[in-house]
């Protein structure tokens, strides 16, 4: 076994997705806080079943492929827990320095993440996309 590095022992910034357009924004999100902070990066999907494991394996590891395209040296770890979406996430938050979700889309998974920010024991950024094609600008 590899002794850990300096930014293993840290707190991870943990991710979690789920292959759509809106959790490959948080993701992007959470690999920028990663670098900033120097700390390791967890990326997450979690699977409720054995005949969705192979699927959700490959949505992990798709993210994780481009959370090291986007940022080379950053130290990437991943998990496909067999839990609901909930308790996998609560569990990694309890070592986590943040965890990073998408806005669901609306009527979507808005229970889950009420959920999260209110019993996750470390901050829960809920990451927004951004608006496209809009015309207006920002106030002054």
């Amino acid at each position: 076994m590899e002794p850990l590095n300096e930014k293993e022992i840290l707190r991870p910034i943990v991710v979690g997705v789920d292959g759509s357009a809106r959790s490959q924004v948080a993701l992007r999100w959470a690999v920028e806080q990663a670098r900033l902070r120097g700390a390791p990066l967890r990326v997450v999907h979690a699977v409720d079943a054995v005949e969705n494991y192979a699927s959700g394996r490959r949505i992990v590891e798709l993210a994780t492929t481009a959370a090291r395209t986007i940022e080379p040296g950053l130290v990437v770890r991943c998990a496909t827990p067999m839990k609901s979406a909930r308790a996998a996430l609560i569990e990694e938050a309890k070592n986590a320095e943040l965890l990073v979700l998408a806005r669901p889309a609306r009527g979507g998974q808005s229970r889950i993440v009420s959920h999260l920010a209110s019993h996750a024991p470390c901050t829960v950024v809920l990451v927004v996309e951004p608006v496209t094609g809009s015309t207006s600008r920002p106030a002054r």
